[in-house]
């Protein structure tokens, strides 16, 4: 990925419709190859040079994975764009069964082409820029192009489940899903009020939704396999009135049913 940023750039200026897929591990450097993080997600939005936006999508889980990445290439298509998709190595060594005739119905959808091939006819942003002021436009033409995501495709950037309102909230991304919401799934039968909040969409974030969530509970508490990435994001990027704690392991290994149960007692 960190070799990649200025190709990437190039195909934001361009308005290339790409798909890349990053199948994080363990870090710095190759770091583990066999061994999980979630440590590439501040790299994934903010590793271009300059001001180079691109939407950061994460696959939850093997089952999801064709119907997150169609939804993701419609997107791609529709804004001439590229777009990164954060996958890691517990998700990319699994194995999982599923229903072949539950996708058959994308088999035969047409996904629209707005690029054409001819150069003359091509019309993006970008070009050679030596004006200042119409720098600035195009960057937050960009920008804006990008934040249509959460206008016209707000339904598929997360995943909201268990309790509507209560003590804690509960957000996570990426491969933690499966394990998290089994654990808050066990604590709901033993009568805890806890809500689930699982971002599909990293960039551009879902901060209403997110605000608008958490006014409904007590505590938030963020699980994520890293250095408290996704913490400082939402922190940034979003106006909340309660208590933040964050939930993070760098062993290599996921999370286990008792590591998030206990904690998630523990702050209660």
């Amino acid at each position: 990925m960190s070799l990649l940023q200025e190709s990437l750039g190039f195909a934001v200026v361009l308005e290339i419709p790409l798909l890349i897929i990053n199948v994080q591990r363990v870090g710095p450097s190759t770091g583990f190859p066999t061994k999980l993080e979630q440590s590439d997600l501040m790299q994934a939005i903010y590793g271009r040079h300059g001001e180079a936006p691109i939407p950061v999508f994460s696959i939850n889980n093997i089952n999801n994975t064709i119907h997150i990445i169609y939804n993701i290439i419609k997107i791609s298509l529709k804004l001439m764009t590229p777009i990164i998709v954060l996958s890691d190595i517990y998700i990319a060594n699994n194995l999982s069964l599923w229903n072949k005739k539950k996708y058959k119905k994308l088999k035969n959808k047409k996904i629209e082409k707005k690029y054409v091939i001819n150069p003359n006819k091509f019309k993006c942003l970008g070009g050679l820029v030596k004006n200042i002021d119409k720098h600035y436009k195009i960057i937050k033409k960009r920008q804006n192009k990008i934040n249509l995501i959460l206008k016209n495709y707000i339904n598929i950037t997360y995943i909201l489940i268990g309790n509507k309102t209560g003590n804690v909230l509960v957000i996570s991304w990426g491969s933690t899903y499966e394990i998290i919401k089994e654990s808050i799934s066990f604590l709901i039968k033993k009568k805890y009020k806890i809500g689930y909040l699982h971002l599909i969409c990293l960039y551009p974030l879902p901060s209403n939704v997110i605000e608008k969530t958490s006014k409904k509970y007590s505590k938030i508490i963020i699980f994520e396999l890293n250095n408290k990435q996704l913490f400082y994001i939402i922190k940034s990027y979003c106006q909340i009135n309660i208590k933040i704690y964050n939930i993070n392991k760098m062993t290599g290994s996921p999370f286990t049913k008792l590591e998030i149960i206990n904690n998630i007692k523990k702050i209660l």
